[in-house]
């Protein structure tokens, strides 16, 4: 039997079931055994997704013509090639008479194959829990009558996407979901921040609307007075999803919203789901805290659409049971945008930050400090990003995004375990566009950008960033900048898709005996998951979770207003992906913790609208 599996959903409807069971022997040794069932006729595929998109994806086809599995890889939305290493094993496959192809495979967990993604160990029980991002994976099927090794057809909308935690410890089956529950069960409380009724500007592309929230809002929304609590993690609920580009949590301890509000704490993108910190830390808030916020939302009206309501919100967890550490955001590259205006260039082009390391070796006087989470960011020209770590003249580590995908998820968070940056340690950032000449940096969508963001503990007493001319009267932490024009995407250096020389090519697996017996089980894939009303098996969606109510809504005083940029371009986000029923996205919406009267506003809720800040760009502060 397997003892993990997902179901990826087509709209309403299951469109692929996915059944594994990982045999780690440890030392990056051990198989993955999969189990993919759908409704189609002539083939079937399942991809790790580096991005969430096909590029950068590897991929496995079962045919049901020659019955065979076929190993892929892809660098584009278009057919993927056959990967120069077939290094899947087919042990079971069944055709039904009523519809279902199922086929049962294995690999090695790390091939060595350039052209395949390695399974990491992606435990939320890990060192650094729920803030290991999940692994992304895709789904594909056909009906084409025929079709055999490298001439597949092509899919349409029989395609879906999701994410999972391969190694699940426990049979779950939906990352969300796993990461909601644990913060309603670990948290004392929800701050529920919200940009309620907000009317998207229509007279331009791009707005940044600014809303504050005070100390005495906070203690409006449940908060004691005089106490000091760890914020452990954030969800994001997206109202109006084609035009949310991004949404920036700043914080500081100056308890009004008459002052800058500039350090920040957390960012969403498109693509990013509910965050959850390691236990080891949270950023406190009260009096010897963070004990205001400022939430900055960036908005793309592409089409200039009037009427358009927003109701999005950021729901922060808490608990009164403090954590080791503080956490902090190290942000590196040019995360105050100083190349705002500056032409990207015509082509293929390579953009280089160097961090030194005066940068650390001042920051960092108290000592080292731990990184659990990094975010690549660019927007939708980027198609290539590195961050690398010197020390002593050596690089010690490499975070990369081979396929850089910003329709898919406008910060790619990198899967590794947490690492120390120590004092004198420096930093490389490299950015690669491909694009016309007539992109260049700044504050839109379809201007470009180059940041890396480092979460860490304990926090530092200063905001710590480095980038172009940061901060203009501390010039430890400005990078070094230079450019250069590549012939081709072939000259970036990508791993991924490239072909190990040293590994024997194969031909694709087949049984010598194929099954099609409708009433045969393959081994450990019980068809009684698999009838013809697929949504019998789907797992609890957050709003089927065994709690109260939704978090209600609180109409605001004060409407905030936005801060439109005229010369900006909107977002590079599709519209065909988000739904055209906006409040269909409420569905992420976490469950309510109780909460008592004396800790609601006065009209029962506890979501709260913040009041208009007039500043957009401060120094130092953080902008994607």
């Amino acid at each position: 039997m397997f003892g993990e599996k997902t179901y990826l959903k087509a709209g309403d409807e299951v469109g692929v079931a996915v059944h594994w069971n990982i045999v780690d022997e440890g030392d990056g040794l051990g198989k993955i055994h999969l189990g993919v069932v759908a409704e189609a006729q002539s083939w079937v595929s399942f991809g790790i997704a580096e991005s969430g998109g096909m590029p950068g994806s590897d991929i496995v086809v079962y045919s049901a013509s020659d019955n065979a599995l076929t190993d892929y890889f892809a660098t584009a939305y278009a057919t993927p090639f056959i990967d120069s290493s077939q290094d899947w094993t087919l042990t079971s496959s069944l055709v039904t008479d009523d519809g279902f192809i199922i086929f049962e495979g294995e690999r090695l967990l790390n091939t060595g194959d350039n052209q395949d993604r390695k399974i990491v160990n992606d435990s939320r029980k890990g060192s650094i829990g729920l803030a290991f991002p999940a692994t992304k994976i895709i789904a594909a099927w056909g009906d084409q009558a025929s079709v055999t090794a490298g001439n597949l057809s092509y899919h349409g909308y029989n395609r879906v996407k999701g994410e999972v935690r391969f190694y699940g410890d426990d049979g779950d089956d939906d990352a969300e979901i796993i990461v909601i529950e644990e913060l309603l069960a670990e948290s004392d409380g929800i701050i529920a921040l919200g940009t309620l009724d907000y009317t998207i500007p229509s007279t331009e592309d791009t707005t940044y609307a600014e809303f504050c929230f005070s100390y005495s809002d906070l203690l409006e929304l449940g908060l004691t007075p005089n106490e000091n609590v760890h914020l452990i993690g954030f969800e994001p609920v997206i109202d109006q999803v084609p035009y949310v580009h991004h949404i920036i949590l700043y914080a500081d301890n100056s308890g009004d919203c008459s002052e800058d509000i500039g350090q920040i704490i957390h960012v969403w993108a498109f693509g990013a789901g509910t965050y959850a910190l390691p236990q080891e830390a949270g950023f406190k808030v009260g009096p010897n805290g963070f004990n205001v916020f400022r939430m900055e939302v960036h908005y793309d009206n592409r089409s200039l659409d009037e009427g358009v309501i927003d109701n999005s919100a950021f729901y922060l967890y808490w608990t009164r049971s403090l954590r080791q550490n503080d956490a902090g955001v190290f942000s590196i590259a040019d995360p105050a945008v100083e190349l705002q205006g500056k032409k990207v260039g015509d082509g293929v082009s390579r953009h280089i930050f160097q961090c030194p390391s005066t940068c650390t070796s001042y920051g960092l006087q108290g000592g080292d400090v731990t990184v659990f989470s990094e975010m690549l960011h660019m927007h939708e020209t980027g198609v290539y990003m590195t961050n690398s770590q010197v020390r002593g003249g050596n690089e010690i580590r490499k975070a990369v995004v081979d396929y850089y995908d910003f329709d898919q998820v406008g910060g790619y968070l990198v899967q590794q375990s947490e690492f120390t940056i120590q004092p004198g340690d420096s930093f490389k950032t490299a950015c690669h566009y491909n694009t016309d000449d007539s992109v260049e940096f700044g504050l839109g969508s379809k201007n470009e950008m180059c940041i890396a963001y480092l979460t860490y503990y304990p926090s530092l007493p200063m905001q710590f960033g480095c980038g172009v001319e940061i901060f203009p009267l501390f010039p430890v932490c400005d990078v070094e900048y230079s450019q250069e024009i590549l012939a081709s995407e072939d000259k970036l250096g990508r791993v991924f898709g490239t072909m190990n020389m040293f590994l024997p090519t194969q031909t694709p697996t087949t049984r010598s005996q194929p099954t099609s017996k409708p009433n045969e089980e393959p081994t450990g894939m019980p068809l009684t998951q698999l009838t013809s009303k697929p949504n019998e098996e789907l797992t609890l969606s957050p709003t089927q979770l065994p709690v109260s109510t939704f978090l209600p809504f609180q109409s605001p005083t004060t409407r905030p207003q936005s801060t439109p940029k005229p010369n900006e371009e909107p977002s590079g986000m599709p519209l065909t992906q988000p739904t055209s029923k906006p409040n269909e996205e409420l569905a992420l919406l976490p469950t309510q913790l109780p909460v008592s009267p004396s800790n609601s506003s006065s009209d029962g809720s506890i979501l709260k609208s913040g009041k208009w800040v007039g500043c957009l760009l401060i120094l130092g502060s953080i902008i994607v």
